[in-house]
């Protein structure tokens, strides 16, 4: 199992199992000051952009050998219709590719 501590802050990984009332969020005061209100936006931002899902290095989606070879055709395929419409809109843009 590979320790998967936040980089920035050191925090260790949130899991499934661990329940949001554990975790150390400073208890907003029935007269919430400035700062406190701070704090607390400041622990949840931290919480969204550093969640720590588990499975995330391993997704369900790519356990089978085939699975890999549809996601590679799929992200391909998503990839190539980008290119076709921002070529399209390219051209309507400037005018050009016209067909007589």
């Amino acid at each position: 199992m590979v320790d998967l501590a936040c980089a920035c802050c050191g925090t260790a990984p949130r899991t499934a199992k661990t329940p949001v009332s554990t975790i150390n969020l400073p208890e907003a005061a029935p007269y919430a000051t400035k700062t406190s209100m701070l704090r607390k936006a400041i622990s949840h931002l931290h919480l969204l952009l550093h969640p720590h899902s588990p499975g995330a290095e391993n997704p369900t989606y790519l356990k089978e050998p085939t699975d890999k070879v549809l996601f590679g055709v799929g992200v391909g395929g998503t990839f190539l219709g980008l290119v076709a419409v921002t070529s399209g809109l390219y051209s309507m843009s400037y005018g050009i590719n016209k067909t007589p």
